[in-house]
């Protein structure tokens, strides 16, 4: 990356208030990061579109593949920590499912499972796919089936290869790959996972095919997962 794309984003991340309020020790941490996460964490607005406040960044931890950040909150008059995940860029390959549901006496999914998140760069709720970055010694359909159980519960799933995507941008190169995983409705338990998962600032949804029409907040996976899926008459 350019020297000067690089100044902006340091000169960004620190000018918030936040910034300012963070210890010193986590604050050089920080600066050690990768760009991709300095550009990640200098996108973390001081107010949130909640009407919640950023008051400092409060612990970094992570590895090569991705690093949890905590920030310490502030709204209506009580303090409270929020972690976010942002993956370190690079050429990585990541695999992602929409998970179709059946009754177990039908082909065709009556609802998917999806997972709603709030990203800090976004400040607000919005759907993404379940899934993941490969490890070294993975097959992406081993990623996938480990991302399921981890973030799902589910140990077991039918896989549809849907779509072989290329996602680019100046700070990454993530070859994604994108399937339908058919599972039936007795292997979901939302409200234990839920349970498990809320702290994180994400949730599991089943949406049917007419609550898509609905969603504004989304990444582009996720519509196209949703179309291939209609076309393949999976869903």
């Amino acid at each position: 990356m350019k020297p000067e794309s690089v100044r902006r984003i340091d000169t960004l991340l620190k000018s918030r208030q936040w910034w300012r309020n963070t210890d010193r020790s986590v604050a050089k941490q920080a600066l050690s990061l990768p760009l991709s996460v300095r550009e990640d964490l200098s996108h973390r607005e001081d107010a949130t579109m909640d009407g919640a406040q950023t008051v400092k960044l409060a612990s970094i931890c992570g590895h090569k593949y991705h690093f949890i950040l905590q920030f310490l909150v502030a709204k209506n008059g009580r303090e409270y920590r929020e972690e976010y995940v942002s993956v370190r860029a690079g050429q990585q390959y990541m695999a992602k499912a929409l998970i179709l549901v059946t009754n177990g006496n039908h082909p065709r999914a009556e609802k998917c499972l999806i997972r709603r998140t709030v990203p800090f760069t976004a400040g607000e709720r919005i759907y993404d796919l379940v899934g993941g970055i490969r490890r070294p010694t993975e097959s992406l359909t081993d990623t996938l089936v480990r991302e399921i159980k981890q973030q799902t519960g589910i140990i077991s799933a039918k896989l549809n290869l849907l779509t072989y995507s290329l996602l680019e941008s100046d700070l990454s190169d993530v070859k994604m790959l994108v399937y339908a995983a058919t599972v039936t409705s007795d292997q979901i338990d939302l409200d234990h996972v839920n349970d498990n998962i809320r702290a994180l600032g994400t949730e599991l949804v089943l949406l049917t095919p007419e609550d898509f029409k609905e969603i504004k907040s989304a990444n582009m996976p996720v519509f196209a997962a949703f179309g291939l899926a209609r076309a393949k008459g999976l869903f």
